[in-house]
């Protein structure tokens, strides 16, 4: 299924840009979904003018129906610990504005736009797991503050076919930018530091569960990282991971997101945790691990 309408305009005179969604089929919501955008860059505006060679891309909504959803965990003043689902933006992205993590939260807590809320930090799309999000500016200099200081502790649980070489440590390798703008890689010109804390939690004949702590806040860095450790994650093949095992017996084991879960978050003495989702669980189990695991793993 194609992710977008896309339409080059040739009209030898300028054209609106609601002239050109029309022909397209785009209904309004899909401007106010952030979800149009003019030659990259996302519109604002039904009467812009464009120019011959403007290329106009209209994004489709991805949140599949039935999917899981986002929900509130906690609340302490205008700190909120959201839970958020694989398959959710946490922030607006090419698919637009509305369902995202941002979004919910704003819905949620009666706030009129979703620039109104700030995240402490941006799980990628296909991870899950609790997100710490300020909906005043108290709250976000809370937050700045608290990770400052060492008063935020992130942990994470990752799936990988590999064993991390060491098996438990400290990786420091930097992190920069690939040539693909979607991706990192480790090492470059523009590499800066980076650090994850890590251990190996259980491991059957055919996974490593692994327990992670980012010391850093780098984009992808648990991933990376792992990666960088000769363990990639399952279902990250951007750095190195499968989609699919197949086991002695011919049987197949897949996963369609990350096997990567923000399972708790400690500010000062606020601990909260989000449940281990069940594709993760039914996962390891099928790679022969037993859910007892999971409770070394949180610790």
């Amino acid at each position: 299924m194609a992710r977008s309408k896309r339409w080059v305009v040739d009209a030898q005179s300028p054209i609106l840009l609601r002239e050109v969604l029309a022909k397209i089929g785009a209904d309004a919501s899909a401007l106010s979904d952030g979800r149009v955008f003019v030659d990259r860059v996302r519109a604002a505006r039904t009467d812009t003018n464009l120019t011959p060679g403007s290329v106009v891309e209209v994004f489709l909504p991805t949140t599949p129906s039935g999917a899981e959803r986002p929900a509130i965990l906690a609340r302490r003043g205008g700190i909120i610990a959201a839970y958020k689902p694989a398959g959710v933006p946490t922030i607006p992205d090419q698919r637009g504005t509305s369902d995202t993590l941002l979004a919910f939260v704003a819905r949620e807590t009666g706030r009129r736009e979703p620039s109104e809320v700030h995240t402490s930090s941006r799980l990628d799309t296909e991870v899950s797991g609790v997100v710490l999000l300020a909906i005043d500016e108290p709250a976000r200099r809370l937050l700045g503050a608290a990770r400052e200081q060492g008063e935020y502790q992130r942990h994470y649980i990752a799936l990988s076919t590999v064993v991390p070489t060491p098996e438990q440590g400290l990786c420091e390798a930097p992190i920069g930018r690939a040539s693909d703008p979607r991706k990192r890689r480790i090492g470059g010109p523009e590499a800066v530091p980076a650090a994850t804390r890590y251990r190996t939690a259980a491991v059957t004949p055919h996974c490593a569960m692994i327990a992670a702590e980012p010391q850093t806040g780098r984009t992808h860095q648990i991933r990376l990282h792992l990666s960088h450790c000769g363990a990639p994650l399952i279902g990250d093949p951007a750095y190195g991971g499968k989609r699919s095992i197949v086991l002695p017996t011919g049987a197949v084991r897949e996963l369609p997101r990350i096997a990567l879960h923000a399972a708790w978050v400690r500010l000062k003495d606020w601990r909260v945790e989000a449940e281990v989702p069940r594709e993760l669980r039914t996962l390891w189990e099928g790679l022969g691990g037993n859910d007892g695991d999971w409770d070394g793993a949180l610790q």
